[in-house]
């Protein structure tokens, strides 16, 4: 999952996709965010203007804290426990492997 972004690049797996997490519509309501005016100057206000309207919400008006939850919710919310629960013990049982491996290698106790 990423933070979505119209920018991003297609991927060829299929079961990659795309979720606009933050900031939200929702979430400027939510938070009480403030406004900023658009800037005329940037190439895309007229397309965002016209789609959004005259006012424009940054992500960095989040605390920081707030980010990290919202991230960490929405990955876990799309996260398969059972097959991270293998994942992780599949890891630590490489990472035992190797330092064993290394202790012999060394000739270590």
């Amino acid at each position: 999952m990423l933070i979505g972004c119209s920018k991003l690049p297609r991927r060829a797996s299929p079961s990659t996709s795309t979720k606009r997490i933050a900031l939200t519509y929702g979430q400027v309501l939510s938070y009480n965010l403030l406004p900023n005016p658009t800037k005329k100057a940037d190439p895309r206000a007229k397309e965002y203007v016209a789609r959004y309207g005259d006012q424009r919400w940054e992500l960095d008006a989040l605390e920081p804290t707030e980010l990290q939850k919202i991230v960490r919710e929405a990955v876990e919310a799309e996260r398969d426990f059972k097959i991270w629960s293998v994942v992780i013990e599949r890891n630590n049982e490489a990472r035992k492997k190797a330092r064993e491996e290394l202790k012999r290698k060394l000739g270590a106790s």
